[in-house]
């Protein structure tokens, strides 16, 4: 016992330098993974229970669930007939939900709530990286900013869907996608419309939502999972070209679509290209390329979407300097403008790109798409 005890006092300084190095990562560890509710605060106060829900009050759709094939499971919007249907198109909104992120997180929400103020949106797409928990937001629970961001929405009015991005759920996170989906899905008053069951893809993250005008079929909606497509591209492919079958069976005719995802296809990048070369093909509509157009890999579905012939503008995000639109081979190449004040150096003092975009559509299925700048909102 007595070897014991001189141990110990030769070598104290180390013991106690060892148990505050415990300590501090112990520490650290519960400082990272805790929810940080101060943005939840936040959003509470400013756009309490009653203030955002008044948004909805133009709102002229009901929603209603179909079958499309007898097994699977999709969702109708009916808009009020005749008249025009809007989209709000939302990207890399990029919250931490931490206090190292929490001053960009109440820019971004201001920025959303001031947009869907201005266009009055009877449905919201939020097209990927919602969520951007990181050592940039010094936290690894991505719970914390999907409780805020559910919040923000539910209390809206609005009925919404989304896609995820890369930035959603990294690998070093404490929940992925499907519990974040639960997260987002919650409670008996969600507007959130998240696939249900559509069969022929394994991934339970694409959807397809039909919007009709009164009673009459208007467009198709395709919700698709770019990380998916990336790592299993004839799997998705083949569901997307499959589901457009089955609309045009069920309705016995062509029914136009549009196409929702994160990442930019490298058509988008071929297209540019080609727009740079003064080649007559591309027709840039609006917007600049900012940044390099970063695809992640190159599958043949621009090549089916082409022969389809059913999807007619394709809308992303991902690259949150880009906010250009521009028609190729009869399609609309759309990206959306960012939210982000995060992720990019000196992103935060940028406002070209920062807004929204508006799809509007009108009751005999044609479009216009409209970028809503944030700083030009007053």
């Amino acid at each position: 016992m007595k070897k014991v005890v001189n141990f110990f006092k030769k070598h104290y300084k180390k013991f106690v330098t060892v148990g505050v190095v415990i300590a501090v990562i112990v520490a650290f560890g519960f400082y990272i993974t805790e929810p940080y509710s101060k943005l939840l605060t936040y959003i509470m106060q400013k756009y309490g229970w009653g203030e955002l829900g008044d948004l909805d009050s133009e709102s002229k759709v009901e929603i209603k669930m179909d079958t499309l094939d007898g097994a699977s499971r999709y969702y109708q919007i009916h808009n009020e007939k005749g008249t025009d249907f809007k989209i709000l198109q939302l990207t890399d909104l990029h919250i931490g939900g931490s206090r190292a992120s929490y001053i960009n997180d109440v820019k971004a929400i201001d920025a959303m709530y001031k947009l869907i103020e201005y266009t009055k949106p009877d449905f919201i797409v939020l097209t990927g990286d919602m969520l951007f928990v990181s050592l940039l937001s010094r936290n690894v629970n991505n719970m914390s900013a999907a409780v805020d961001l559910k919040m923000f929405m539910s209390n809206i009015g609005i009925p919404w869907t989304m896609v995820f991005g890369n930035h959603d759920a990294e690998f070093y996170n404490l929940y992925n996608n499907s519990e974040l989906r639960n997260i987002f899905k919650a409670g008996e008053e969600s507007l959130l419309l998240w696939p249900t069951q559509i069969v022929e893809n394994e991934d339970d993250f694409d959807q397809v939502i039909v919007l009709y005008d009164g009673d009459d079929i208007n467009t198709a909606f395709f919700l698709m999972d770019s990380e998916h497509l990336v790592e299993s591209p004839d799997i998705s492919i083949d569901w997307y070209e499959k589901v457009v079958d089955k609309i045009n069976k069920k309705y016995q005719k062509n029914v136009p679509s549009m196409l929702f995802m994160h990442y930019p296809l490298y058509e988008y990048k071929e297209a540019y290209d080609l727009y740079e070369k003064k080649d007559n093909s591309v027709e840039l509509v609006y917007g600049k390329k900012r940044e390099e157009i970063c695809y992640e890999e190159k599958t043949n579905f621009f090549d089916k979407i082409v022969e389809k012939n059913s999807t007619k503008a394709i809308f992303v995000g991902h690259d949150h300097l880009n906010d250009f639109s521009l028609n190729y081979k009869g399609i609309r190449l759309t990206y959306g403008k960012s939210i982000d004040y995060i992720t990019y150096k000196g992103i935060g003092s940028k406002t070209e790109q920062r807004g929204g975009t508006l799809i509007t559509i009108r009751p005999d299925s044609t479009f216009d798409i409209t970028p809503i700048k944030l700083e030009d909102i007053k």
